[in-house]
């Protein structure tokens, strides 16, 4: 009876682990496909609107961008200069909000860039520090897509078989 228990548990555990994987692959392709967009509404409220940058950053804090997006328009809610309210959100973030804390360190710098010249710098320089922003979003957002097709099969096929063939070796 404990057998059974410890094959079943393991079998579990690695299909689990395959597919917690796979979930994190999604989990940065949802994140990056939100800050894109949140970036892109972002710099059309910019252009069009007279706010204060944090109720514009409110604004477009929707989706998987939201937690940090509301993180950040809070910080600068302080007085906070945008890269500093930036590393404040962003360190939040990291710590809270799973889909954040599943970019990669390079999708992160790329935001950073950006966010640090929110509000400090005329509206043409903030284009194009967008512009650039976006390019590099759209290329880390394609290769989470190819990553998460791919690779997420991968993983969750992996754990199953793996599951299975430690629980045979242990009956």
């Amino acid at each position: 009876m404990q057998r059974a228990i410890l094959v079943t548990a393991v079998f579990l555990g690695s299909t689990f682990l395959g597919w917690s994987s796979a979930k994190r692959l999604r989990l940065r392709r949802d994140t990056l496909r939100a800050m894109m967009d949140s970036i892109k509404r972002l710099l059309m409220l910019m252009a069009y609107t007279h706010q204060p940058l944090h109720q514009l950053v409110e604004r477009c804090a929707t989706g998987a961008a939201e937690p940090a997006l509301t993180a950040f328009a809070a910080a600068l809610k302080k007085r906070e200069r945008a890269q500093q309210a930036w590393q404040t959100a962003e360190d939040w973030a990291l710590l809270h909000d799973r889909g954040f804390a599943a970019l990669h360190p390079g999708d992160r710098e790329t935001l950073r860039s950006f966010m640090g010249v929110l509000g400090t710098a005329d509206l043409n320089r903030q284009q194009q520090s967008a512009a650039m922003a976006v390019a590099a979003l759209e290329q880390s957002l394609s290769d989470a897509e190819a990553a998460c097709s791919s690779k997420g099969r991968v993983y969750r096929a992996m754990g199953v078989l793996c599951g299975a063939a430690v629980s045979i070796l242990l009956l």
